[in-house]
């Protein structure tokens, strides 16, 4: 893979493991008092699965072997069983994370039961990506390797049925997915030290082109996909000099699920400060400074609400209300 790819995902990576905010709190605490059925391994290795939800009766559920009803009264209960499963490709040791899964051999979708309905092989070099919600999966696959790495590749956008929604080719590196499925936000995985983030609506058109950003970009979208955040790095190259950063400075970008430009706020953070996280509702944008571990709430067209000082141990449990 190219320099400027590897670049874009170790910055994701590292942010990530530095702050693995709990997005998904709210929604888990909800559902507290689910029970589980666990997928049954074969001695395959898991990276992530994904849960369906059903009520079924109490008897039914002892029976299946689900643990902690020893004590429930009620005739029946609500269970998650698993719904997608995602294998570990055990010769790849990339790092993963709760959305981004370089490692993945094949992907199973299953029925209720637990049988398996569909599975996708997935090739060598090949990345897979989760939409927030984890309703959606996009497979990032090599199509054509240059001197240089990876030149193209193809993506394919898949429901948690295992369905095919839409596909799109192109020199697409690292992909975001929007939450309803309509949307792909990726970068270039062509040039050093700078490249453009696109935009591609289903069906694979191209309906935005950012260009000239630099290395590292986070983003989020909104609960329900109508719009979406990115904070992108920018480098500044000094003049004259083979590689010499001038200075680092940081972009909030925000916009809607067409592409259109909602707002544009430039040096929202300089220097060390300029790595930064975003977090989404659906109402308010959160730029998380990591170097100074300050935040700023934002509305969606970039007026700024408030500000205030947190530490790194508050971000670790952070949530956007």
């Amino acid at each position: 893979m190219h320099m400027k790819n590897i670049y874009s995902i170790v910055f994701f990576v590292i942010i990530d493991v530095v702050f693995t905010l709990c997005c998904f709190a709210e929604n888990q605490s909800e559902h507290k008092s689910d029970f589980i059925i666990e997928y049954k391994t074969n001695n395959e290795e898991l990276v992530n699965t994904i849960y369906g939800e059903k009520e079924i009766d109490t008897k039914e559920a002892k029976s299946l072997g689900i643990k902690g009803l020893e004590q429930v009264e009620s005739e029946k209960v609500n269970v998650k069983y698993p719904k997608v499963v995602m294998i570990n490709d055990k010769n790849n040791k990339e790092k993963s994370t709760e959305l981004y899964l370089p490692n993945i051999k094949s992907i199973k979708f299953l029925d209720e039961k637990g049988n398996t309905k569909k599975e996708m092989s997935i090739q060598k070099h090949a990345y897979v990506y989760l939409s927030k919600n984890k309703m959606y999966i996009c497979i990032n696959t090599p199509s054509k390797i240059g001197e240089k790495g990876t030149e193209e590749t193809k993506n394919v956008i898949v429901d948690d049925n295992g369905k095919i929604l839409w596909s799109v080719k192109g020199d697409i590196g690292r992909v975001g997915i929007s939450p309803n499925g309509k949307y792909v936000v990726a970068d270039t995985v062509t040039g050093e030290s700078t490249g453009s983030i696109c935009i591609y609506y289903e069906g694979g058109k191209l309906v935005k082109k950012i260009e000239k950003y630099s290395i590292g970009w986070d983003i989020d979208f909104s609960i329900d996909g109508e719009f979406f955040a990115m904070v992108i790095q920018i480098i500044n190259w000094k003049s004259g000099v083979n590689r010499h950063v001038d200075k680092y400075s940081a972009c909030l970008l925000v916009c809607d699920e067409k592409g259109v430009e909602l707002c544009k706020k430039e040096n929202i953070a300089k220097g060390d400060a300029s790595i930064c996280k975003v977090k989404v509702n659906n109402e308010n944008v959160v730029i998380i400074r990591t170097g100074d571990y300050k935040l700023f709430y934002y509305d969606r067209m970039g007026g700024l609400i408030k500000q205030e000082q947190s530490d790194k141990t508050s971000l670790k449990n952070f949530k956007i209300e």
